[in-house]
């Protein structure tokens, strides 16, 4: 996203698939010292105005809605686009589901953990499949 051509392409294909009634997930996988002093809401605004599920963790929750705690945070980007979901990553500690007016905690399942590489990706796949499986939350 540090890379004007290359966010450039995500907008178009974001745009392409918006119009096309297709619903965006979107882990905004945020690196401030990547950023270099750019504007964060220019780099993940056109992103978040079409993101229908929003895969944060708290500190980038904050960071994109510009407000301090997870309500407030909430609120505020729920207004601005077509964002119906917000899964809050916590890591160990499980990932909190918000909708306009819904909070589910949802815990992790214990595991002896072996590399935590992937993880977090393998959540932002699996998430959204199930949504489109029709799944329960």
């Amino acid at each position: 996203m540090v890379n004007d051509r290359f966010r450039e392409s995500i907008f178009e294909a974001v745009r392409f698939s918006h119009e096309r009634a297709a619903k965006i997930s979107f882990d905004p996988n945020i690196r401030p010292e990547l950023l270099a002093g750019q504007d964060i809401h220019m780099v993940f605004g056109p992103l978040l105005e079409r993101c229908s599920v929003l895969l944060p963790g708290v500190a980038e929750l904050e960071l994109l809605a510009g407000a301090s705690g997870v309500e407030p945070s909430a609120r505020a980007l729920f207004k601005s686009g077509a964002l119906e979901i917000i899964v809050l990553k916590r890591g160990k500690s499980g990932a909190t589901l918000l909708e306009e007016g819904t909070k589910i905690e949802m815990p992790t399942y214990a595991v002896k953990e072996v590399d935590p590489t992937g993880a977090g990706d393998s959540f932002d796949a699996g998430f959204p499949c199930g949504l489109l499986e029709n799944r329960p939350i």
